[in-house]
């Protein structure tokens, strides 16, 4: 399998250099199309945008594209084409419509990069240490934890990072629920979700483009595919502290024990 992903600066550095060595007023901009060779079978190749059009750099460390890339290519279970359906998606609303990535896809099967059985369930130990009759063994062992007790902290010591809700109550998609968090306590997953976002829902995008609109102009939510989002958080719990959510960090720990209830 080959994935290759393409971004194109808005502006090349290198037009005017390039423009005089090749003896003609200007370079053409845009991200031109590579074409996949010799069937290509097992390949694809994302572009941040349309053959000849040219990409938003966004303000922050990374670009519309690269950011919608970072949401949706570790989600659980989604096959890459799906994940590139989102990432389009997302850039495409964040964007105004000005741009829209493409891919030239070879694939001969299913690729899924972050594939997990969502009926197993989740492992949440505490770290041990292991005793020893000899007393100085013992304290050998615990003073040198084995890879996986090492993996075994840092997992404890980031779900300590995860925020509670207010309340344990089941939540429900269209009953209010207690964050835990004044801006959005009191509302419902269904209302949120057609409200304002308090975050840029992509990482540098200027607050222009964003700010005083509704969510459901920059994601292609509804109570399906939120639902299998959730999953993905209840699955791997301190995923929701990956990235920022439009809606915050709170929302995310709601929307996997909403998962956890059966989406109901």
């Amino acid at each position: 399998i080959r994935l290759i992903f393409l971004d194109a600066c808005r502006d090349n550095p290198l037009a005017e250099v390039l423009a005089k060595t090749a003896g003609v007023k200007g370079a053409r901009s845009g991200l031109a199309e590579i074409p996949i060779e010799n069937g290509g079978a097992g390949t694809l190749v994302a572009f941040a945008t349309s053959p000849n059009q040219v990409a938003f750099d966004g303000s922050g460390q990374h670009s519309p594209f690269a950011s919608a890339l970072l949401a949706h290519m570790g989600e659980t279970n989604v096959s890459i084409t799906e994940a590139m359906n989102r990432v389009t998606a997302d850039v495409f609303k964040v964007t105004a419509g000005k741009q829209r990535p493409w891919s030239n896809v070879s694939l001969t099967t299913e690729v899924v990069l972050h594939k997990i059985d969502l009926n197993a369930p989740l492992i949440v130990g505490e770290a041990t240490t292991q005793k020893s009759e000899a007393g100085s063994d013992g304290r050998n062992v615990a003073a040198n934890p084995s890879g996986a007790d090492d993996a075994q902290l840092s997992l404890d010591m980031l779900r300590q990072k995860i925020p509670r809700l207010a309340s344990d109550e089941p939540i429900f998609f269209d009953h209010p629920v207690d964050f835990g968090d004044p801006e959005i306590d009191g509302k419902s997953i269904a209302e949120l979700i057609k409200g304002k976002p308090r975050f840029s829902p992509v990482e540098g995008l200027d607050k222009s483009v964003w700010e005083g609109k509704h969510c459901d102009g920059c994601h292609e939510w509804n109570e399906a595919r939120l639902c299998e989002q959730s999953k993905n958080f209840a699955a791997n719990d301190v995923s929701v502290l990956r990235l920022q959510h439009p809606l915050g960090t709170r929302f995310k720990v709601a929307l996997a024990k909403w998962a956890q209830g059966g989406c109901k």
